[in-house]
């Protein structure tokens, strides 16, 4: 079925806000205590803050306020980006461009919430390019639900079938899949999983291979 919609992830996809994020989560751990491999958190990327919540609640018997971190985490993570700027992954507007000629539909589906994701969206002037937009607090099952995937792809008019999906996360693509998306990864921080691999459209190495890839 022909691809008429896109659907992007926004961290470590659209901006190079993953690798910040661990710099300063690493900060705060450090200056909590907090083992950051620890096994009983699992893979966090992409999941809800509220998962990652019940998360932390679980593995540290309620001794670690999840919230409390974040704030810091936010905190710094602001501080960073207003001394430095936000960094845009190469290709972004490039692809963006294309994609708004050619009419394709296109969307945002993000487990950052949303008071959070508008502001890093307005400062890289893209919130225009967007036909529908889906954040974090706005589902009740996070990533590697499909929830997310089929908000955005409702919002867009379109079937998952019609859809593609962009994303740097296993959780996402996980989710993408679940929901009957076709899913390409972007690494950022994690790399491509060979089972994971197997499943997916095309794994590329920035957006501008997004274009060649939708002309095949």
């Amino acid at each position: 079925m022909e691809i008429k919609g896109i659907i992007f992830d926004m961290d470590g996809l659209m901006f190079d806000t993953e690798r910040i994020a661990l710099m300063v989560w690493n900060q705060v751990w450090e200056s909590e205590g907090i083992d950051p491999n620890c096994p009983k958190l699992g893979d966090m990327h992409g999941i809800t803050v509220q998962e990652a919540a019940m998360r932390y609640e679980k593995a540290f018997h309620g001794k670690v306020n999840y919230y409390e971190l974040r704030k810091k985490k936010q905190a710094l993570m602001e501080e960073y980006i207003h001394t430095y700027g936000l960094p845009v992954k190469k290709g972004l507007y490039e692809l963006l461009e294309y994609l708004k000629e050619r009419k394709y539909r296109i969307a945002i589906a993000t487990s950052t919430m949303e008071k959070e994701a508008v502001p890093y969206l307005e400062m890289a002037q893209v919130t225009a390019y967007f036909d529908g937009r889906v954040f974090g607090d706005m589902v009740e099952r996070g990533k590697p639900d499909a929830e997310i995937f089929c908000k955005a792809a409702e919002q867009l008019g379109l079937k998952p079938e019609e859809c593609m999906v962009l994303e740097d996360s296993w959780n996402g693509l996980r989710g993408a899949l679940a929901g009957g998306f076709h899913a390409v990864m972007i690494p950022d921080q994690q790399k491509p999983d060979p089972q994971l691999s197997k499943k997916l459209t095309a794994i590329c190495d920035s957006l501008l291979d997004v274009p060649h890839l939708l002309e095949k």
